[in-house]
């Protein structure tokens, strides 16, 4: 995050990455769920990371499917650790984790709208896990005409590993 843009944290669930992106410096941020109980939740660590009522103005929730809440607007950056675990037609994880057959329910969506609320040379930052086809996500960017597209060393978990990329 580079201080002073605006960021939208899209699938906040807890809003920790909202508030690393105050932390961070962002001069506006809009953290979105498709979850309205998470609403207590992200308040609750607003408070636990000692935000002052001024600071937490800086962070606005909204809730609704996916861009939906913030069609109107225009953000410099949007970050998003999407569901990504394939699951088997019938069977259901967790909703934090289930991402369809393929496992890029989310991710298909996520790249095919993304550019609705992103400014031109605005930046995408997301999480991708290991078993939703990255070579398939590294084609639709290339299509899409983002550029410089940096991932980090896996992070290891017991099912699978997940690579924290960003897309410029």
């Amino acid at each position: 995050v580079t201080p002073g843009e605006s960021v939208l944290d899209l699938g906040t669930g807890t809003g920790v990455i909202a508030i690393a992106a105050h932390k961070l410096g962002a001069g506006r941020i809009v953290a979105t769920d498709v979850h309205g109980e998470f609403a207590d939740e992200v308040g609750v660590n607003l408070r636990m990371n000692a935000l002052s009522t001024s600071e937490r103005e800086v962070i606005t929730l909204r809730f609704g499917d996916m861009f939906a809440p913030v069609i109107e607007d225009k953000f410099d950056h949007i970050v998003m650790n999407p569901p990504s675990i394939p699951c088997r037609r019938g069977e259901h994880l967790d909703i934090h984790y289930d991402s369809g057959v393929e496992g890029r329910d989310i991710i298909d969506r996520l790249l095919s709208e993304v550019q609705t609320v992103l400014k031109p040379c605005g930046r995408l930052t997301m999480v991708h896990g290991s078993l939703s086809n990255i070579p398939r996500t590294l084609r639709m960017l290339s299509e899409l005409g983002f550029t410089d597209i940096e991932t980090s060393n896996p992070q290891e978990f017991p099912f699978k590993d997940f690579y924290p990329v960003k897309y410029l």
